[in-house]
């Protein structure tokens, strides 16, 4: 037994070795690690891949997975509907299967991960069929709750007997579901349709189709009212922690806060909406007065009929946008990583310019707006094109970022040592600093609405003052995004790296900062996204900068935070050391200003992860920095020789250090995904390149100095540069 490995950190091996020491290692003894606490979910799943194909030990580890928390289960539903797809099991169906007769959240994830992970099988009219009967079996599932019956719903089951004359408990659960998914879909087109509605009467065109499907949603409660969740439209929003019941009952759709964005095929917008648990209805037993009439109207979007051709539209805008993107901007560099990049690049930003404009497939540059997430109107629109700018400024402005580089007092590879040793005393002074200015953390008060405008926490306060439902304890307002013709799939993913990277700092300890946000993948072409509130993007606040006369980010962050700065400060270091991990180990590319937010207490988010492992746009990589840190991050360090920039460099090592110990973990979640995948960013990925980024075989001061080096190479970098320089010409995003 001492072969097997027992630990997360000790899975560095690959599935045929692990199963060949499975089949040497007695089966008593294998049963008892099965069933010992040191066999964790990560663990499973090793197990479970490397015994996919020995029929006992998968179908009793299937049956394992089912004793798992909730929260590891429903997190990995898209890798287990993947490998249903992919690899046939039985034993997986069966186990999806069940799952879904524990919630009607799960068979919705379920279903929608199936029919967005199977475009490549649809093709194929056996496996098609296939897929399409086990659709049905999972439907037909006559209870969606069968593990949880409790004394309420024995009671609520009596009261069934009064519908069955219309309908039977498995017809109601099917309507429901078709109800449901009628009304996705219907969200999901909007974002199409709104694109052919005048822009100055998109607002008004959604809130009218808000009203309407407010109403629905009251008469779907008054008529099902003993129906626990008849109250609203179910979507599986996750659980926060363990033993929580989800708030992911949709009861209404606020009529304020909703936005629209504008891109060049569709519109993708925003909505509030207020959810509570079916858990608590159950257990209040809650009475509605009828309040409105229980008159089904045919053209809200529970009702709404979906078009057949809806999946082909999403699918053409899909590609719509690949085409558009920066893939077929930027011209094909050929990288050569044995050759000194930088000697290859153009001495100034003009000379970029023109090679740019050479080789690139447009003719003319157009600047072309880049939506932010916020819908802040307080921020000034305007646009700078490079090529307006004079040839000896553009040379200067060059020669100014090279004196920057070089002027920064970073130690050279020969110093590393001696700062390693003094960084955790200078650490310690600086934590006492802080400590001396608040024993805790706070959240920091808005004093003024600035680029940001109103503080979102105070919006939601206000609407859930007006709210019928504000007494349930469940109680919770979700911001999201609606996306018609965009593939989420990958993006899914890599939201799933960044949630285990959050929940590996927050084990350890850490003070390193991410912001994990909920993606649910609908289909290939479409989903819904966590809107991130609070925030704007880099862009915008570079230009809000400018048109309000501040020098630099940090004396904006002066005059905004005042007395807090320390604070923000520090939110800023904690933000940028988390970020600048995940974008070296997910090797993150394009990392202009639009995919980077920053919120009103100093955090920097990342969105956008169209570009990660293996690919980046145009496929030239060009951005061949470890991770983004320019002057202006520097600068808010206050420069590369003070305590605060020796603050970002310790957390990057003890962030990288722990980050060793689950790479296993972290490798699972991608693994898991490539058997037969058209995913883009597994187009040339290596699993040897990513797990050398950890470095697993160096000692923890080779881990040390790398994590230095990395730095090094980052700071001031000249691809970064440039990169920038190249969305301010072609999309008009602010460096």
């Amino acid at each position: 037994m001492d072969k097997l490995p027992r630990q997360i950190n000790e899975m560095n091996i690959d599935s045929k070795t692990l199963n060949s020491q499975i089949r040497s290692t007695n089966t008593k003894q294998i049963l008892n690690f099965f069933s010992s606490q040191e066999f964790t979910p990560e663990l499973l799943i090793y197990y479970y891949m490397a015994t996919f194909n020995e029929p006992g030990p998968h179908q009793y580890l299937t049956q394992k997975l089912l004793q798992m928390p909730h929260t590891f289960i429903e997190n990995f539903i898209p890798q287990f509907s993947y490998l249903a797809i992919k690899k046939g099991s039985k034993s997986m169906e069966t186990f999806l299967e069940t799952l879904c007769q524990t919630s009607i959240a799960n068979f919705l994830k379920i279903s929608w991960c199936i029919n967005a992970y199977s475009e490549n099988e649809k093709q194929n009219e056996i496996t098609c069929q296939q897929i399409e009967f086990f659709q049905r079996q999972r439907r037909n599932t006559k209870k969606h709750e069968q593990c949880r019956i409790s004394n309420m719903y024995l009671q609520i089951k009596i009261k069934f007997i009064e519908l069955q004359n219309q309908f039977s408990e498995k017809e109601l659960r099917s309507s429901y579901i078709g109800l449901v998914e009628k009304l996705v879909m219907n969200l999901i087109k909007l974002s199409l349709t709104l694109k052919l509605i005048d822009p100055s009467e998109r607002k008004q065109f959604l809130f009218k189709e808000i009203k309407n499907t407010n109403k629905a949603l009251k008469r779907l409660r008054n008529q099902y009212s003993e129906i626990p969740y008849y109250w609203g439209t179910m979507l599986p929003f996750q659980r926060k922690y363990e033993g929580q019941d989800p708030s992911n009952l949709i009861v209404r759709i606020c009529e304020e806060g909703y936005a629209c964005f504008n891109t060049k095929t569709r519109v993708p917008y925003r909505i509030l909406v207020e959810t509570i648990s079916e858990e608590e209805i159950k257990q209040k037993q809650t009475r509605l007065s009828q309040d409105v009439s229980t008159d089904v109207d045919q053209d809200d979007l529970l009702h709404r009929e979906i078009s057949d051709d809806l999946e082909s539209q999403l699918r053409y805008h899909t590609k719509c946008k690949m085409e558009d993107s920066i893939f077929n901007q930027l011209p094909y560099y050929k990288y050569d990583k044995s050759t000194n990049y930088e000697d290859s690049l153009p001495d100034s930003p003009n000379k970029l310019e023109q090679n740019l404009i050479q080789k690139s497939s447009f003719t003319t540059p157009k600047i072309k707006r880049r939506n932010s997430w916020s819908s802040s109107t307080t921020i000034t629109d305007f646009s700078v094109t490079l090529s307006e700018a004079k040839q000896s400024k553009e040379c200067d402005d060059l020669k100014r970022h090279q004196r920057q580089r070089t002027s920064i007092n970073l130690p050279t590879p020969s110093k590393n040592n001696q700062l390693l040793k003094e960084i955790n005393l200078k650490e310690e002074e600086y934590l006492l600093e802080q400590e001396k200015k608040s024993k805790e953390r706070k959240k920091i008060l808005v004093k003024m609405q600035g680029p940001w405008g109103e503080d979102w926490d105070h919006k939601l306060e206000l609407i859930k003052e007006q709210s019928p439902f504000k007494d349930f304890e469940s109680y919770q307002i979700r911001a999201i995004m609606v996306k018609g013709g965009d593939d989420l799939r990958q993006e899914l993913m890599a939201m799933q790296v960044i949630q285990k990277l959050d929940s590996i700092f927050k084990a350890s300890g850490l003070n390193l900062y991410l912001k994990p946000y909920e993606i649910i993948v609908t289909s290939e072409n479409s989903g819904l996204l966590e809107f991130v509130p609070n925030t704007i993007s880099m862009d915008a606040m570079k230009k809000y900068l400018k048109s309000n006369k501040f020098k630099s980010l940090r004396e904006f962050f002066k005059f905004y935070f005042g007395e807090d700065f320390h604070f923000a400060q520090r939110n800023f270091i904690e933000s940028l050391a988390g970020y600048s991990l995940l974008t070296y180990i997910m090797q993150i590319k394009d990392r202009h200003n639009g995919n980077i937010l920053i919120d009103n207490q100093g955090h920097l988010i990342h969105i956008d992860f169209g570009f990660i492992l293996s690919i980046s746009p145009g496929n030239a990589g060009f951005e061949t920095a470890p991770f983004k840190m320019t002057q202006d991050y520097i600068e808010l360090m206050d420069g590369s020789s003070s305590k605060a920039f020796q603050y970002f460099t310790e957390l990057m090592i003890s962030g990288f250090l722990e980050l060793r110990k689950s790479c296993a973990a972290l490798l699972q979640i991608i693994e898991l995904m490539m058997e037969k995948s058209n995913f883009h960013c597994f187009s040339k990925f290596d699993i040897k390149e990513f797990k050398d980024r950890f470095q697993l075989q160096d000692s923890v001061e080779k881990c040390k100095k790398n994590i230095i080096t990395l730095i090094n190479d980052s700071l001031n970098n000249k691809r970064t540069y440039c990169y920038d320089k190249f969305q301010q010409l072609t999309n008009g995003i602010c460096p």
